[in-house]
């Protein structure tokens, strides 16, 4: 054996050059080689334990439970050897409320179907999932403390001129579930917007907006969408009859006025007149609890082509004849 080291030895001092360019060149091609099978697709069954969250009402955010999902993939050489290394790593994976259906008890299970929409976020990038080996994979959220409160819009609005909004802002959602200790909840009966700032708007606009953070409350949602649905208007000054509603059989209520001037505002264009139309009324209920006999006018639904209006006065005398 000395004897062949030694051999070995003496040919490779005579055969430097020859050894040094054998050896460049085998790391060549075992390097072309290895780049070559990494960079090819191959079929694998992959498992990956899973840590679920979710915005189930009535829940913790956090299931209690790790579940193991295992799935027939395809992936490059290099993917499946990157994904070795995080073998034995939890992911953390947010799952829509609407994809976990409940079971029984705190049990809650999102079907093979649903959760090809998370593959990504269970097999990272580049990773094909053919068919997952189970058909549902069961999690366990455990009650929480909560209420669901209404979402109030912070926001200054203003107009171009003859450009207003109906319906004002809308919200969805308009409400949120806020989770956290019962003594904390009970001091909250709304929760509010980040400031929508918009100025001399004259035509709908739409948008995404924080909700203002509660100390040690978590909530199902953090942001929300509004829209303003903003239309063109004529204004026309107009007189209108104000009526009687709810008199008692064998009475009468005379209103001093008995008509009022007001600005409607109609949409553009004109497709409504408040001609012939008994909108504006007085409840004789109002009248008969009132100590003093004035009574606040007020309207029915207004037709499609109205947006809104402006009473020269909103209060009329009431007499009883």
């Amino acid at each position: 054996m000395k004897q062949f080291f030694h051999n070995f030895s003496t040919w490779a001092k005579a055969n430097k050059k020859n050894l040094v360019a054998f050896l460049l060149a085998f790391l060549l091609a075992f390097t072309t080689w290895l780049v070559h099978n990494l960079s090819l697709r191959y079929n694998e069954v992959l498992s990956v334990q899973v840590s679920a969250t979710s915005n189930i009402e009535g829940r913790m955010e956090s299931a209690s439970t790790i579940a193991e999902v295992s799935a027939q993939c395809r992936a490059t050489g290099f993917r499946l050897l990157g994904f070795a290394f995080k073998s034995n790593k939890v992911s953390k994976v947010n799952f829509l409320s609407e994809n976990m259906h409940h079971l029984e008890n705190d049990i809650f299970y999102i079907s093979s179907d649903e959760l090809r929409n998370y593959a990504r976020e269970l097999y990272g990038p580049e990773v094909a999932v053919d068919h997952f080996l189970k058909d549902t994979l069961f999690f366990r959220f455990a009650p929480q403390e909560y209420k669901k409160v209404p979402i109030v819009p912070v926001h200054n609005l203003s107009f171009e001129p003859q450009y207003m909004s109906k319906e004002g802002m809308k919200l969805s959602p308009d409400s949120v579930e806020l989770y956290g200790e019962p003594q904390r909840l009970a001091k909250i009966g709304a929760v509010y917007t980040e400031m929508i700032a918009l100025n001399n708007i004259s035509s709908s606009r739409s948008g995404k907006v924080k909700i203002k953070k509660q100390r040690g409350i978590r909530m199902s949602t953090e942001s929300i969408v509004w829209d303003v649905l903003v239309e063109r208007y004529v204004e026309k000054t107009e007189t209108a009859t104000v009526g009687v509603i709810n008199v008692p059989q064998g009475r009468s209520l005379s209103l001093y006025p008995s008509t009022v001037e007001l600005k409607m505002k109609y949409r553009f264009p004109l497709s409504a007149q408040i001609e012939d139309m008994d909108l504006f009324y007085v409840d004789y209920n109002e009248f008969a609890s009132s100590i003093s006999g004035k009574c606040v006018i007020r309207s029915k639904e207004l037709p499609d082509g109205i947006l809104g209006y402006e009473l020269s006065t909103p209060i009329v005398e009431c007499i009883m004849n």
